[in-house]
This record gives C-alpha cells, structure tokens and sequence, in this order.
C-alpha cells in the first residue's frame, strides 16, 4: 500500500522532471538551437544537472524528515523500556513511520491499562493475605521464600524483611516443618 506522503513525493518528482523537460524543450525550440549541435548538447546537460540537484535535494530533505521521525520513535522507545509507559509520541505524518508511532501510542496505552490491572490485582491479593489467620507462605523452585503473610511470620517467629528471599529451613528453623515441606515438594 502507498500512502499519501510517498504519493505527494512521487508528484513532486514528477512535476521537478516535467519543468526540468519543460525548459529543455523550451531552450532547443529557440531558432539560435535548432541545427547547432553543441546548444543541443548543452542544454540536455544542463537539464541533466538540474535534474539530479533538485531530485537529489528533494530526497535529502525527506530523508531528513523521516530520519528525525524515526529518531523520535526511537527516544519513545527507550522511556518505554526505561518503564516509562507514559510516552507519547505525536505521528506527524500519514506514512509508515507515522502508522508505527501510531501503533507504539497504542502499545503504550494498552500496556499502561495491564499494568494498572495487575496493580489493583495485586493490591487485593495483599489486602487478602493481610487480614487472613492462616499463614500463608510462597517459596520459589529453589526454596526461597518471595512472600509471607503476618500470620505465618507470627508463627515461624520472624518478619517479612526477614523471611523473604532466605531458604524455608532458614526462616523455619523447624526440623519437622522443613520434612513436611519437602515432602510437598516431592
């Protein structure tokens, strides 16, 4: 698919060769130009010449343009992986790169809605865990504990700065309770 911009790129090209043709024509109709040779072979290089300068300046400026865009995306990007999902870029134009700003906007704000999500989530998780009686307690695969509620610190005789991220048989410290929680294991 083409977009508009690479559509209006490909019109001033067009409209670039089609005045540079137009001089041209122009400069060998003269009567000076007609049967001489070498007018004939100066104004084809001049037109060649202008041709390549104003192509080429024209294609400097949008690169230009498209690299400053792509310079911003990248920015966006790197305050996204920073967690900084509060970025925004404005998409300036109606090209691909702006459909990519377009869509890292939309990454952005669906990622932000998630994050949310799991903060609520994990806010009620606490507030469950906090007002249960029963201990509850996660280890991970190597047995380090990653959370404890009040209750099991009660009962295991420590706190949470203390438990966390230690062995079960650290915390624990109870010979038959470290049997029974391997045997779960197991």
């Amino acid at each position: 698919m083409i977009h508009r911009s690479s559509w209006r790129q490909v019109v001033i090209y067009s409209l670039v060769i089609a005045g540079v043709m137009f001089a041209l024509a122009y400069h060998l109709n003269r009567p000076l130009c007609r049967n001489d040779v070498r007018c004939v072979s100066v104004g084809v290089l001049i037109a060649a010449i202008m041709e390549i300068v104003l192509i080429t300046s024209f294609a400097l400026l949008s690169a230009r343009r498209r690299s400053k865009s792509i310079r911003e995306l990248d920015e966006m990007a790197r305050q996204i992986s920073a967690g900084d999902v509060s970025a925004r870029i404005l998409p300036r134009a109606g090209d691909e790169i702006g459909d990519l700003a377009r869509d890292i906007n939309q990454m952005t704000d669906n990622l932000r809605e998630q994050i949310n999500q799991l903060a609520e989530e994990n806010q009620q998780l606490d507030i469950v865990l906090d007002n249960m009686a029963d201990g509850v307690l996660i280890a991970d695969d190597m047995g380090r504990i990653q959370l404890i509620n009040d209750a099991a610190a009660k009962m295991l005789n420590t706190n949470e700065k203390r438990a966390l991220n230690h062995s079960f048989a650290a915390v624990a410290r109870h010979h038959q309770l470290i049997n029974l929680w391997q045997a779960c294991r197991d």
